[in-house]
């Protein structure tokens, strides 16, 4: 398995969720780590939200933060 989807997308709607319970700002930033093989280099990879609609680039440790993302419904996938 080269991804835990199942916690990325928890990880994805828990921070959603705690952005709109607060009542702040109207956009939120997503914070992530993705895991894969040591040979893989995530720095290289990219985590997607609607097709491109948003974007983050992963650190070297897989870490990513996607800025500017409103409250709502995404599908979130890494290239």
């Amino acid at each position: 398995k080269f991804l835990n989807f199942a916690q990325m997308a928890a990880t994805v709607i828990a921070w959603l969720l705690f952005g709109v319970l607060c009542g702040g700002e109207s956009v939120y930033d997503i914070r992530g780590t993705i895991r894969v093989p040591k040979e893989a280099k995530p720095s290289e990879m990219r985590v997607i939200l609607n097709s491109g609609r948003f974007t983050g680039i992963p650190q070297a440790d897989g870490r990513f933060i996607i800025h500017g993302v409103p409250p709502g419904t995404y599908f979130l996938e890494v290239q």
